[in-house]
């Protein structure tokens, strides 16, 4: 099961999940649900790429998630909401409020 939270630990619902395993390219993708959990089912062994996104977060990606033969691979995935800082440039930064947590 994947669960999606934001910084201060709130779920995420609504995020788009995209899981891509590197071999194959098998590529999936589904949205959380409303308590910010989403899991994929019978999924072939093999290494994926993770990537999580939903408006006004950051995108993040994780690279290296290993599914096994009969195993259940849980995940935390960190989303951070977009704060637009003035840097003098007239652009703005996304910075995230907390480092990545994936368990």
């Amino acid at each position: 099961m994947i669960t999606v939270e934001d910084a201060s630990g709130a779920v995420v619902p609504g995020a788009t999940l995209t899981l891509v395993e590197h071999q194959t390219n098998d590529t999936r993708t589904a949205n959380t649900n409303g308590s910010g959990d989403y899991t994929f089912e019978n999924l072939p062994i093999g290494v994926y790429t993770l990537t999580i996104g939903r408006s006004g977060y950051s995108t993040r990606v994780y690279s290296a998630v290993i599914v096994q033969a009969g195993q259940v691979t849980d995940l935390k995935g960190a989303a951070y909401r977009r704060q637009h800082h003035h840097n003098g440039t007239g652009y703005g930064s996304d910075v995230p409020r907390a480092s990545d947590h994936l368990q």
